[in-house]
């Protein structure tokens, strides 16, 4: 089911490209005809601080920051953070799309902090929405050529899901637009592999 109006989530840790995804969707969707807001929220930038964007797509004004509880997709480039995110913001009737590969800070890493298992974590995410889907993103982002196109990998599963009226060209052109020109095809690919692996996904789920 398409929606008139979206409120969308990319949650990540920095490093993983959140902001250069929620800019994909946004002027997408703003070329597709809808009137975007998109902001950055818990700022971190630097490397492995925690990122979250929320990009508001309607045919109406709104406010900046999605209300909480009212997200309608979550994309999730990290586990935990898609947890902490969507448990603040994620709609009970809305969807998540969660890259299974886990980033540990450093008082994971040195045994300070426990990290919870991400089958938990996809327990708890489908207690709070209505639909969890789980992608391998970072490995279809290295089979497509470079592990660091994993957040296009993720632009193209939000396509695959199909809840936005946004065509599947208007997002590859702009993909062709937002990225170095060497890394077009690279990108491309990796977009295509996030939308089939949804697609096949779906599919199967269908009655």
């Amino acid at each position: 089911m398409r929606l008139e109006e979206a409120n969308v989530l990319v949650a990540g840790v920095g490093g993983q490209g959140n902001i250069l995804a929620s800019a994909i969707i946004s002027k997408a969707a703003i070329d597709s005809g809808y009137k975007v807001i998109a902001s950055e929220t818990f700022g971190a930038s630097q490397r492995g601080g925690a990122v979250a964007s929320h990009v508001r797509i309607s045919r109406r004004s709104l406010s900046p920051l999605i209300p909480e509880g009212k997200g309608d997709i979550l994309l999730g480039f990290e586990p935990v953070e898609s947890l902490r995110i969507g448990a603040k913001f994620l709609s009970p009737e809305g969807i998540a799309v969660v890259n299974t590969r886990s980033i540990y800070p450093v008082d994971v890493i040195i045994g300070n902090r426990a990290y919870p298992s991400v089958e938990e974590i996809l327990r708890v995410l489908g207690g709070l929405s209505s639909k969890v889907i789980t992608i391998e993103a970072t490995r279809l982002a290295e089979e497509a050529g470079d592990p660091l196109a994993m957040n296009v990998v993720m632009v193209g599963a939000l396509a695959g899901i199909e809840r936005l009226d946004i065509e599947l060209a208007v997002f590859k052109k702009t993909i062709e637009e937002m990225v170095p020109k060497r890394t077009i095809d690279l990108n491309l690919r990796a977009f295509d592999a996030g939308y089939g692996d949804i697609k096949k996904k779906i599919e199967r789920e269908a009655p």
